[in-house]
């Protein structure tokens, strides 16, 4: 998370792949701004045969990081 967290005032574009489940791990991408973001596409996938639902989005800064 501290990685993100360094990087992401920097990020113009964010490429999130969202997935429908909580699994365990210390990995996580930290709370943001999302107001601060423009989601110009999205393309969401239902879960089926196991798999959970996921969505991938593009996000592109609309405004300056505070």
């Amino acid at each position: 998370e501290a990685v993100y967290r360094i990087f992401l005032p920097r990020a113009g574009r964010l490429e999130l792949t969202e997935v429908a489940l909580t699994p365990e791990g210390d990995a996580i991408f930290p709370d943001f701004d999302e107001a601060a973001y423009e989601e110009v596409w999205r393309e969401e996938h239902p879960a089926e045969k196991g798999r959970p639902a996921f969505t991938f989005r593009r996000l592109v800064r609309s405004r300056p990081a505070s």
